[in-house]
Formats: C-alpha cells, structure tokens, sequence
C-alpha cells in the first residue's frame, strides 16, 4: 500500500491539536488504523514535519531460498498440477 497524502496527515494532527476527537475517533474518521494516527501525532512530536519517511530496504521473500529449486521444478514438470 503507498503512503497517505501529506495533507491527510496535516489534517488527522490538526484535528487531535484542536481536540475534534481521540486518537481511536480521529482513526475512525480519517478511515486510518489507530496505530496510523499514534505514528502520525508521534512524528509530528518529535520532528514538526510529516513528510512520509522513506522506504526501508527490501526483504527477501520466504521462498527466495528455494527460488533455484522451484524454477528447476517447474522447468523439470511444466504440466504437474498444482495443489
């Protein structure tokens, strides 16, 4: 999922500055998850900016230690039913 707007992130903070709600209520409002306008309100305290922090770096996936094995597999067995 991308990251919200700068602007719905400068308008959850505004409203609980204003006290228009709880963290819970503003969520429901803004549609956001709880945690989203915890992290928001929290990033506002400690920076005074709410640009969306850059992404980390990737992980691999789970089955990327056998990505070897499974094109061999299907290579190997092209019309083996899968299930």
């Amino acid at each position: 999922m991308g990251r919200y707007s700068l602007d719905l992130r400068q308008k959850v903070v505004t409203a609980y500055k204003l006290g228009k709600g709880s963290r819970r209520q503003l969520a429901e409002q803004f549609m956001l998850s709880p945690a989203t306008v915890h992290s928001y309100i929290k990033q506002y305290r400690e920076t005074q900016d709410l640009t969306p922090k850059k992404p980390g770096p990737k992980r691999p996936g789970k089955l990327e230690a056998y990505r070897d094995l499974i094109v061999k597999m299907v290579k190997d067995y092209p019309d083996c039913p899968v299930g």
